[in-house]
């Protein structure tokens, strides 16, 4: 009986511990292959967070090293150069400076920092390279323009600084004469009628006198011999009060010195 008794016992132990260590708790079957495998899947989504949030961008380190990268590059050149970031990877430049490296160097570093678009407004200062003309030559040189400018006055784009095509063909003709000419320098002013503030209408008449002098340099004017500057509503010449005086009065003025 004894024995029987030891027998029976050592028979439910064992059949205990095979229930303990087989497939209802233990491996293989159990809870603890679905427990690493759920790990391993979390593990992986997370690494696919971070290679996404770093592909895209989406903290925004990819455009600021880019607008970083273009203005330490154009400081190196110039630190009183002015940028400005439009939409994607466009750029503006402006400012004055004193040669023409600088005003092409500026350019070229935006390029460099990944610019793909690079409005190049940087105004050339003359700084005594080119000496005034002598009289016959600057007459003959203004009275060239003047006829040019009579004949098909320069226009823009209604409350804008955008050239109308038409004024295109007058500008190339400018352009030519100034390259042609033997020396001197030429200021192109910015006039514009009444209406508006003062304030606006000085700040329209800046640009689109530089918008004049960025198509004339890119036609081939030396940037040392053309500055631009506005004058907003101050200088008219004919009578605001009227249409035609108002029309008169929105010009483009060319003097050579």
């Amino acid at each position: 009986m004894h024995l029987a008794s030891r027998s029976r016992t050592s028979k439910l132990g064992s059949l205990a511990s095979t229930r303990s260590g087989g497939s209802i708790y233990g491996s293989p079957g159990g809870s603890g292959p679905l427990l690493r495998a759920g790990l391993l899947v979390l593990a992986v989504i997370v690494l696919l967070v971070l290679v996404a949030r770093n592909c895209t961008g989406s903290d925004g380190s990819e455009d600021d090293d880019f607008q970083n990268s273009v203005t330490a590059g154009v400081a190196s050149i110039d630190p009183d150069i002015v940028v400005t970031f439009e939409g994607d990877k466009t750029v503006t430049l402006s400012g004055e400076v004193t040669d023409e490296n600088t005003y092409l160097n500026a350019e070229s570093q935006a390029v460099l920092a990944g610019a793909e678009e690079v409005n190049n407004e940087i105004v050339v200062v003359a700084s005594g390279s080119f000496s005034s003309a002598d009289p016959a030559v600057a007459g003959a040189l203004q009275t060239a323009i003047d006829e040019a400018v009579e004949a098909a006055p320069i226009t823009f784009q209604s409350g804008s600084s955008e050239l109308t095509e038409e004024s295109t063909a007058t500008l190339d003709q400018i352009a030519a004469f100034i390259s042609g000419s033997a020396g001197g320098t030429v200021l192109v002013v910015g006039h514009t009628d009444n209406v508006g503030t003062p304030e606006g209408n000085l700040e329209i008449s800046e640009a689109r006198a530089n918008s004049v002098r960025v198509y004339l340099v890119d036609a081939g004017v030396d940037p040392l011999r053309i500055n631009s500057e506005g004058r907003g509503d101050t200088e008219p010449i004919a009578d605001n009060e009227t249409e035609e005086g108002r029309a008169a009065n929105r010009r483009i003025q060319f003097i050579v010195q």
